[in-house]
Order: C-alpha cells, then sequence, then structure tokens
C-alpha cells in the first residue's frame, strides 16, 4: 500500500505541476491578448505613434508586428496626405497673387484707354468688353485666394446670414 500511496502522490504532484504550468502559460497568453487589445484601443483611438510590445515568437508577437507595420504605415500615408494637401493649398495660394499683379496693370490701363481719344467704336467695344472680363477675372481670384486662405487656416469664414428669397 505504500507503493500505492507513492504513485497517487507522485501522480497528484505531477497533476498539479502540469495545471499549475498550464495556468501559469495560460495566464500570460490572456495577459497579452489583453495587452494587444489595449494596444488596438489606443491605435484606434488616434494614436498611431504608439507601439505594441512583441512578446515571444509566436502567433501572438507576429500579430503585434503587423498591428505595429499597419500603423506606421497608416501614419505614413496619413503624412504624405497632409503634405501633399498643404501643397495645393500653397500652390493655390501662390498662383492666385501671380493672377492678380498682371489684372491690377490691367484693371488700371483698361480705364485711361476707354478715356482716350480717338478711338473706333469697335476699339470702345473690344476695351469694354476687356475690362468686364477683368474686373470677372479679378472677382474670381480674389475668391480663389479666400478660399486659399481659409482652408489653409490663415483666416475663419465669415458667417453671415443669408435669406431664402435671394436662393430663389
Amino acid at each position: 500500500t505504500a507503493y500505492a500511496w507513492g504513485i497517487l502522490i507522485i501522480g497528484c504532484f505531477s497533476a498539479v505541476v502540469f495545471f499549475g504550468r498550464f495556468y501559469f502559460l495560460l495566464n500570460r497568453k490572456l495577459n497579452y491578448i489583453s495587452e494587444i487589445e489595449n494596444g488596438v484601443s489606443i491605435l484606434e483611438s488616434g494614436d498611431l505613434s504608439y507601439r505594441l510590445a512583441v512578446l515571444g515568437e509566436d502567433e501572438l508577437s507576429r500579430l503585434a508586428v503587423s498591428i505595429n507595420e499597419m500603423s506606421s504605415s497608416l501614419a505614413g500615408r496619413i503624412e504624405t496626405e497632409k503634405q501633399a494637401l498643404l501643397s495645393g493649398r500653397e500652390m493655390i495660394g501662390d498662383l492666385s497673387h501671380d493672377i492678380r499683379t498682371p489684372l491690377t496693370i490691367l484693371s488700371g490701363y483698361i480705364p485711361l484707354l476707354l478715356e482716350s481719344e480717338p478711338m473706333t467704336d469697335t476699339q470702345r467695344e473690344y476695351l469694354e468688353v476687356m475690362d468686364k472680363k477683368t474686373r470677372q477675372m479679378r472677382k474670381r481670384v480674389d475668391e480663389l485666394l479666400d478660399y486659399a486662405t481659409i482652408y489653409s487656416g490663415q483666416r475663419k469664414p465669415q458667417k453671415r446670414p443669408l435669406s431664402a428669397r435671394a436662393l430663389a
């Protein structure tokens, strides 16, 4: 019977060691899964600079590496898009300024030419068309410049009441 008790004690001890080790390893994996879940929540909230800890060389660590690579890639794409938008805004602002200069010159000379004499009716008609088109173009360029400054954040849009009848 001492032999049976010895086998029973060794069997119980082996079971306790096995289940203890199993629980320890399982608990470690569950904690790592929880850590990955918390990290994904941080990334989801917008902090793409956060990096998940890579522990070991198993499926979970490969998942953490993949998530880190994905967030780095996304952060890079977002930064590239921001730079492209900024470049576009700057180009719009620069173009509108560059177009304004010749329009200002035309806006100054055309009225002087309209006052000069002698002039044929055809010449007067052409100058009046040029004057009208220059004013229209100046208005569009001013709108473009306003858009560029508002869109770039240099100026806030001005809100004003609008009558529904004005839309009809």
